[in-house]
């Protein structure tokens, strides 16, 4: 790859990537949701000394372990203090690393400039990243990203030679940072031997032996990571194997659809239990339907098989196997997963645009320009709009009621009116919580 289509392609990213974010500098904290937690009223980040240090990694916070996360935002507090911009800042900045190693990773998997381009420019803009980003608490997820990148990155580098050198043992730090940073980076030792397979690699020993130090990381981290969530953990009655797929196969099925048609997001979206069944077995369907195309495709090309376990190795562990929380699906889940989908977009793009090059190359040219000025026009426009949806906790949950009324918001909402002492409003949203839980103590509380 020629460097002057680099600096371009990767200028292109940055810019195109930071103007559809900017909304998301003037926001304020989510105080009702995690920031207090994480940020405004964490001490353990108020002073960068040897026993914070200590602190933050020896201790849950919010029930996860994300040392390094903690040790991003101590630094911010020591140069920006509680102003949130420069909390935004970092996550934003993280963000555009993030697009350009993006980029770098499907040049070494595709060797195509376009290819490269397209998948991060559509990960850089697309609207599901905006919860990721523009929530100063999800700094974790752009985080652990980042080095989980960069441990693949250094893993293809490693299989140009298959020499145990620095390539190999960034990628193993590199993991180990992801890691400390979100506990969901479990699943990079299986991507590895799934970039094996791509780049069609020789099934020996060493394939297997080099993966055990990524897996012991992995486990270790992944007991950890249920430990922290032990009080989150759901009490469901999912007694067949039937059972246990409906729920990871609407989430997988869900997270396509908001990737190509991403409207009606929300911070959160309501469970209740699986009482339409038509919908989960739809999604089943779904996914079965998936699985046969790329079990077809692997016949003349690796790239379906690759981009589709991409997409779903990264979910597993937000798929509900293991039940938690009062959700199954939200939009930062899919943060690093969307980078295989994206993957897959821009070869179809790409194959599209050789076929019809081949009859009219001017032609072909133009189209490939319209369609993705049309695309990333769209997406960047949905991106602005949604980043001032996060402006602070009024505007989050009102939006998140607009859509889909519930508890949770309702409860959210009040909490923020009664600190700031709008007794009638907080009030309003308190009995309103009762309509949807009547015997939710909490409330009563409030």
């Amino acid at each position: 790859m020629n460097s002057p289509r680099v600096v371009l392609s990767s200028a292109l990213i940055l810019v195109i990537t930071f103007m559809a974010f900017a909304p998301c500098l003037k926001n304020g904290f989510i105080d009702s949701w995690d920031d207090r937690e994480y940020v405004t009223q964490n001490t353990a980040i108020q002073n960068l000394s040897p026993y914070s240090m200590i602190r933050i990694f020896s201790t849950f916070f919010a029930s996860t372990y994300l040392p390094l996360t903690m040790l991003s935002y101590m630094f911010d507090y020591r140069f920006f203090r509680l102003d949130p911009f420069g909390y935004h800042l970092t996550n934003l900045i993280f963000h555009l690393l993030n697009c350009l190693l993006v980029f770098w990773l499907i040049w070494l998997l595709s060797e195509s400039a376009l290819v490269s381009f397209i998948a991060a420019i559509l990960f850089g803009v697309h609207p599901l990243h905006v919860e990721s980003v523009a929530w100063i608490s999800e700094r974790k997820d752009v985080l652990y990203s980042f080095f989980f990148l960069l441990s693949i990155i250094c893993y293809c580098h490693y299989l140009q030679t298959l020499k145990i050198g620095r390539a190999y043992w960034f990628s193993m730090i590199f993991f180990v940072f992801s890691l400390l940073s979100k506990a969901m980076a479990i699943t990079l030792p299986l991507l590895l031997l799934l970039t094996d397979y791509f780049k069609g690699r020789k099934y020996d020993r060493g394939m297997i032996a080099d993966k055990i130090p990524f897996l012991i990381f992995a486990v270790c981290f992944g007991i950890l990571g249920i430990y922290g969530q032990g009080p989150a953990l759901r009490n469901e009655q999912l007694l067949g194997f039937f059972d246990k797929c409906l729920i990871p196969s609407y989430a997988v099925v869900f997270y396509l659809g908001k990737i190509l048609l991403p409207v009606g997001l929300s911070c959160v979206y309501p469970y209740s239990g699986i009482k339409d069944i038509s919908i989960y077995l739809f999604s089943l369907a779904g996914c079965f339907a998936i699985t046969v195309l790329m079990i077809r495709s692997a016949r003349h090309t690796k790239k379906v098989v690759f981009s589709i376990l991409f997409f779903w190795v990264t979910l597993l562990p937000v798929l509900q196997f293991i039940p938690m929380g009062s959700t199954i699906v939200a939009d930062r889940y899919v943060y690093m997963a969307s980078v295989g989908f994206f993957y897959l977009i821009a070869e179809g793009i790409v194959w599209a645009y050789g076929k019809t090059a081949e009859k009219n190359r001017r032609l072909g040219v133009a189209l490939i320009i319209v369609l993705l000025i049309l695309i990333t026009g769209s997406l960047s426009v949905l991106t602005w709009n949604r980043c001032a949806v996060w402006k602070d906790d009024v505007t989050l949950w009102g939006d998140v009621l607009s859509k889909y009324p519930n508890a949770l918001a309702y409860n959210r909402r009040g909490i923020y009116f009664a600190e700031r002492k709008d007794y009638d409003r907080a009030l309003g949203d308190f009995k309103k919580v009762l309509l949807y839980a009547p015997y939710d103590t909490d409330v009563y509380i409030n």
